[in-house]
C-alpha cells in the first residue's frame, strides 16, 4: 500500500496494489475500498465519507440504541 499523504486527514487513506483508494476504518482499524459500499457518505469528512465503515457504524448505531432504551426504562 501506498500511503497518499501525511497529513492527518489522509493519513487513513492509501492506494492498493491495483492502484484502487482504500480507506482505513477509524473503529476496526480494517482497511476497505473507498467507495459508498463499504463506508456511508459524509460531506463533512475528508474524502466525503465516513471514518467508520458501514458495519462499525451499524453496530455503534445498535450500542447506541440500547444504551438509550436502558436509560428510559426506569
Amino acid at each position: 500500500m501506498v500511503i497518499l499523504s501525511s497529513t492527518k486527514a489522509n493519513e487513513r487513506e492509501a492506494l492498493n496494489g491495483d492502484g484502487e483508494l482504500e480507506r482505513q476504518c477509524a473503529r476496526c482499524n480494517e482497511w476497505w475500498p473507498a467507495d459508498t459500499e463499504f463506508y456511508h457518505r459524509n460531506i463533512r469528512h475528508p474524502g466525503g465519507l465516513h471514518l467508520y465503515c458501514k458495519a462499525c457504524m451499524s453496530d455503534a448505531r445498535r450500542k447506541s440504541y440500547k444504551k438509550s432504551l436502558l436509560a428510559t426504562a426506569h
